[in-house]
């Protein structure tokens, strides 16, 4: 990982939480951090240039839209696996795609509008490879939270359960969608794309009216929880960050708050599910895991299960990121 100066920490730390809605957000940032408006649009567009910022942009909720996502795996054999997951990939609704390495060795989040139009699109799969699917939908969020220490991986195993405060947690799944405006639904169609590195970058985006006053539109939808932020991805490999694993956990119902409360704790996670079961897979926990080395992400989940007597766990490991996009929703 290339040096990154105690500034460039500052601003990545910064830019990863919700960006000010206003007319010149980038100011603000620059307020904060005691600097000028310039040197954080320089800096951020270095930043991205060299590969940090994977993506900066509004992040939606697609669950108070009345969405559902839900993860998948499957069991593909060598012989089919990279056409079924280019099949996966070149999905809509999915978002992320990994190998990994486990019998079920496919696993992809797919959203849509319902869950019977995921079961659907995994049957019409099944019939083209002759695959089986395996829906897992969320039944309880612990942890929503993609945002990771710039300074390394390092800095967050010395303290494990040093988390900032998670954007969601303990929260039953779906929440009862919102209703919007026919304004709202058009402003939210066209931002969701990179966010201008500019002055004003609420003035710049496409295909917007200018009768439309945007910042006003944007606090609205964010008051209705639909927008979640606008915000920075790092790109965690470039950051260090050259481990993850999912650490999925048979909990049982009187437990899961309490190991729950204590994962989403965890600097390493940022993603904790409660999740539906299928025969054969009792496992209805899982922690999206994020560290320096595959050693650090064990031993923190082993420290987990000892404190809460937990003894039937896999750590599935990912072999290969597949697809990384978030899904781009039609109002």
């Amino acid at each position: 990982m290339s040096a990154l100066t105690d500034f460039e920490i500052q601003l990545l730390r910064t830019i990863q939480q919700p960006l000010p809605i206003c007319p010149r957000p980038f100011a603000k940032v620059g307020e904060l951090l005691e600097t000028t408006e310039q040197a954080v649009l320089e800096t951020i567009t270095k930043l991205k240039n060299d590969g940090f910022i994977r993506r900066f942009r509004p992040q939606l909720n697609y669950r108070a839209l009345g969405r559902i996502a839900a993860l998948v795996c499957a069991h593909v054999p060598d012989e089919k696996f990279d056409a079924v997951a280019s099949a996966v990939s070149a999905l809509d609704g999915v978002s992320h795609n990994y190998c990994r390495n486990h019998h079920y060795n496919l696993w992809f989040t797919l959203q849509a509008g319902s869950l019977i139009a995921i079961d659907v699109t995994l049957d019409g799969l099944k019939d083209e490879f002759d695959v089986e699917f395996h829906s897992l939908p969320a039944t309880r969020l612990f942890k929503l939270d993609v945002r990771f220490d710039p300074a390394g991986p390092e800095a967050i195993a010395k303290q494990p359960f040093a988390s900032p405060a998670a954007e969601m947690r303990m929260s039953d799944v779906p929440p009862v969608p919102v209703e919007l405006t026919d304004t709202e639904k058009q402003v939210l169609g066209a931002i969701q794309s990179e966010l201008p590195v500019t002055e004003m970058p609420f003035d710049v985006i496409p295909e917007l009216p200018e009768a439309i006053d945007v910042i006003e539109v944007l606090q609205s939808v964010s008051d209705k929880g639909v927008l979640r932020k606008i915000a920075a991805v790092l790109n965690y490999t470039r950051l260090g960050y050259t481990a993850n694993a999912m650490f999925c956990a048979e909990v049982p119902s009187d437990r899961i708050s309490t190991v729950g409360a204590d994962l989403a704790g965890c600097a390493m996670v940022s993603h904790c599910y409660e999740r539906k079961t299928f025969d054969g897979w009792p496992f209805n926990f899982y922690a999206m895991c994020h560290a320096g080395s595959l050693e650090q992400i064990a031993e923190m989940t082993e420290s987990a299960c000892i404190t809460h007597n937990i003894t039937h766990t896999q750590l599935l490991t990912t072999e290969r990121e597949l697809k990384k996009h978030p899904v781009r929703i039609v109002f």
